[in-house]
């Protein structure tokens, strides 16, 4: 499930927003400052939908998209009753990816965010830099790992474990094989796949999903 978040200082739009989007198999995020953009933008977040006047400030929106752009590179489409053609180039160039001007239509915003997720999952995949399974998603470039909007803390080891089971996902991957090539090292007693696979499903067991699942005398699986 892709998750949008919405920014906007007019709380009934939000609200229509989040009813539409919800229908449409969305999980929304809302805010209404640019605190609150800054505060919720993470990596979870697929797409952000941005007004550009927020608290009075006429280019509120372009500010916020700048800060964003400086660590995310998710797509954001700016919503606005602006609609010169000014208006449109300034908000591209802060780093937006699509411009909706209000009123707009909810079947034309949600083909506009379909559109903009295909591409730039399209993208995202091109670059491997994100891996995505279920509500598991782990950043390759900063070696980061959530669970929905929480940060898993993982040692290294179990970092590359979980990361190699995930590349390999639908695959039964045997101990030793594991162990050949996540420890790249096969003088370790097996043992230590078992310990550090036990290890790494307590700290994934708190969303209650069963990643990995054992395969009796031939290995471990992350089914697809």
């Amino acid at each position: 499930m892709d998750k949008i978040l919405v920014i906007d200082d007019e709380q009934a739009i939000v609200e229509m927003i989040e009813e539409f989007l919800s229908q449409s198999n969305f999980k929304i995020v809302k805010g209404y400052t640019k605190l609150d953009a800054l505060a919720f933008i993470d990596e979870t977040i697929d797409l952000v939908l941005l007004d550009i006047n927020l608290e009075n400030n006429q280019n509120g929106g372009y500010e916020i998209c700048k800060e964003i752009r400086k660590k995310y590179t998710i797509p954001i489409i700016f919503l606005s009753a602006k609609t010169t053609s000014l208006d449109k180039v300034t908000g591209f160039n802060a780093g937006g990816d699509d411009y909706i001007t209000k009123p707009f239509d909810p079947m034309e915003l949600i083909a506009r965010i379909n559109a903009n997720l295909r591409r730039y999952k399209k993208y995202d995949h091109q670059k491997s830099e994100i891996i995505k399974f279920k509500n598991l998603r782990i950043n390759r470039l900063s070696r980061r790992v959530f669970i929905n909007e929480e940060e898993i803390d993982l040692t290294q080891r179990e970092y590359e474990l979980l990361y190699f089971l995930l590349k390999n996902k639908g695959k039964i991957l045997s101990r030793e094989e594991i162990l050949k090539q996540v420890w790249d090292h096969e003088n370790y007693d097996l043992n230590v796949v078992n310990t550090n696979i036990m290890r790494l499903r307590n700290k994934l067991s708190s969303n209650k999903d069963d990643y990995i699942k054992s395969i009796h005398s031939r290995g471990y699986i992350i089914k697809e």
